[in-house]
């Protein structure tokens, strides 16, 4: 769709080579993957929206305004698929009762997801931890009770990703030099 808009210069078109390849942006990251001064940027961005070919899609963790280029009705449905996916079942399970352990959650869902495994919850659950999605709290005790947890972030109703993402971390600081997308 966005290939049908001419561009009226090479920053337009730069422009719109990087968004096309985005299921979802804001002006910071057209900044960082294309020139062009900040009023071509909204310009363009004021275009493609009347063309109905970018959409205002909410607002990130730091404020600034999401774009993308697909329809709400086809964000609505990849969102209905993606709470569909073992991950939003159980970022579901985990939202409807707030404190659990990953066998109540296998529990919820052996119907569901016969396939799900036990350590596959697991996995998630101490993916979430790390995020600080959930704090633990009781700790599982060797042979016995399993790891009691609780939701402490409750972001919506799309689960948590867990990516691999490219990056680089400095081997002096260990800290995080480029990581690909910057979108953390």
């Amino acid at each position: 769709m966005l290939n049908q808009v001419q561009p009226k210069s090479k920053d337009e078109a730069e422009i719109i080579a990087f968004i096309s390849g985005q299921s979802q942006f804001t002006y910071a990251d057209i900044k960082a993957n294309a020139s062009g001064s900040q009023w071509c940027q909204r310009n363009l961005m004021r275009k493609l929206q009347r063309l109905d070919l970018v959409f205002m899609v909410g607002k990130d963790t730091k404020g600034r305004t999401v774009f993308s280029t697909s329809d709400r009705n086809a964000a609505h449905e990849l969102a209905a698929k993606k709470r569909k996916e073992p991950t939003g079942l159980m970022w579901t399970a985990m939202r409807s009762l707030k404190s659990f352990s990953p066998d109540e959650v296998l529990t919820i869902l052996s119907e569901t997801l016969p396939t799900l495994q036990r350590q596959d919850v697991q996995h998630y659950c101490s993916n979430l931890v790390k995020a600080e999605y959930l704090a633990v709290e009781q700790k599982a005790r060797h042979g016995g009770r399993p790891a009691i947890y609780r939701l402490v972030k409750d972001t919506g109703p799309l689960a948590p990703t867990i990516r691999k993402l490219e990056c680089i971390v400095d081997g002096n600081t260990d800290k995080l030099a480029y990581v690909s997308g910057d979108r953390l």
